[in-house]
């Protein structure tokens, strides 16, 4: 199971999800360890997160979808035109800043005069607000109830886990259309 943080934009969730999916794909290769840190320790976690880094740079900003916009690229300023392709993409343009300089598109010198603060919410004056995504999936919430209905975790123990109360916690499975495994 993925956990993305649904407060963030949709750029940096697309982003947080092709990142864990690289994580998930090379599990018996890279096993993750027990205890998760911010910050990667020692020379190995941090080659696996720069690697997990540039697969979800890939997936989700081919070379071949970049093509058209390079081929456009204005001279001097480059910022409106680096938000306008991450919104065009549904990536940050931070995000995509990195990947058009690890793919030489553009120059050190271009990468240096980019300012992060214009790049911020792809040029947008603040957070984009609407619709957050539900509180977890479907699926997820399909597979949690299995769980609770087996006897494989208790309520209080997924209540625990998920930093919620008990009837927090059964208003989600009722926004997924899911009655909830157990009485409140």
């Amino acid at each position: 199971t993925i956990l993305i943080n649904r407060q963030e934009i949709d750029g940096r969730r697309h982003f947080d999800m092709a990142h864990e999916l690289f994580h998930l794909l090379t599990w018996d290769t890279m096993p993750p360890r027990y205890n998760d840190s911010d910050e990667p320790k020692g020379p190995l976690d941090k080659r696996i997160e720069k690697l997990a880094d540039s697969f979800a740079a890939a997936i989700l900003m081919p070379a071949w979808a970049l093509m058209p916009y390079l081929n456009n690229k204005p001279a001097g300023d480059l910022h409106n035109w680096l938000n306008s392709i991450a919104n065009d993409l549904y990536v940050t343009a931070q995000a995509l800043k990195f990947r058009l300089r690890n793919m030489s598109a553009i120059t050190k010198a271009e990468f240096d005069s980019i300012s992060d603060d214009r790049l911020k919410f792809n040029g947008a004056a603040v957070s984009p607000t609407g619709n957050l995504p539900p509180l977890f999936s479907r699926q997820f919430m399909m597979l949690l109830g299995w769980g609770i209905e087996d006897g494989r975790v208790s309520v209080r123990r997924v209540s625990s886990m998920l930093a919620m109360t008990i009837d927090q916690l059964a208003q989600v499975f009722v926004d997924h259309s899911l009655d909830p495994p157990f009485e409140i």
